[in-house]
């Protein structure tokens, strides 16, 4: 069986962060939406794929979510 894969927002935060910790050492790949690269950086280091993406562009948004 394939590993699952999640679309994450939130995950450069405190609460999200754990989240997408706990989702990569599960074996679980992370998509990290994020707004900055400096959050791109973080869920980096985290193990997980940032997604640069304007929440408010909702085709952008549709896009970064369904890959």
């Amino acid at each position: 069986m394939a590993n699952p894969e999640v679309s994450l927002t939130g995950g450069s935060g405190l609460v999200g962060g754990h989240l997408l910790t706990t989702l990569v050492d599960s074996g679980t790949s992370v998509r990290a939406l994020v707004r900055s690269s400096d959050a791109a950086e973080k869920v980096v280091s985290l193990g997980a794929t940032p997604i640069v993406v304007d929440l408010f562009d909702h085709d952008g948004f549709r896009d970064a979510v369904w890959g």
